[in-house]
């Protein structure tokens, strides 16, 4: 059952979820270990991974979305995701600083973490999507 749902994914989203996930479990470990235990940092982090996740997803929604419109109204479109997407980052970094000045920089570091998932997408297609979703599919 999870795999038929999994299977219905977009597998390029698939591929940074699990990347992100991946990345920022490393982040939240490092973390905890370099800053002793500051509990701030990882909710910071928790944070900053639920973050890059939603952003990724709104990234394909507004995407797709702007595959149907005129250039003007696209480039309209997803610049508005865009600034969606600041603010939300803006608004969840003003909390986080006055929550701790950790729990800021965990959140921003696991936010990273869609960066580096990027750059990690085609290992991941290739041994985990996959073999997830049981596509069989030769890229």
């Amino acid at each position: 059952m999870i795999r038929k749902k999994l299977s219905k994914l977009n597998e390029t989203l698939l591929d940074l979820i699990i990347g992100i996930i991946f990345v920022d479990v490393i982040v939240a470990v490092l973390g905890i270990i370099i800053t002793k235990g500051n509990i701030f940092f990882l909710f910071g982090a928790a944070i900053g991974m639920i973050g890059a996740i939603i952003f990724s997803s709104m990234i394909l929604y507004y995407i797709e979305g702007a595959l149907d419109m005129t250039e003007k109204s696209a480039r309209t479109y997803i610049l508005r995701g865009l600034m969606l997407r600041s603010l939300i980052v803006i608004l969840i970094g003003i909390v986080a600083v006055k929550i701790s000045v950790s729990c800021l920089i965990g959140f921003i570091i696991a936010l990273m973490g869609i960066k580096i998932s990027a750059f990690m997408q085609p290992v991941i297609n290739r041994w985990i999507t996959k073999k997830i979703t049981g596509s069989n599919e030769q890229s």
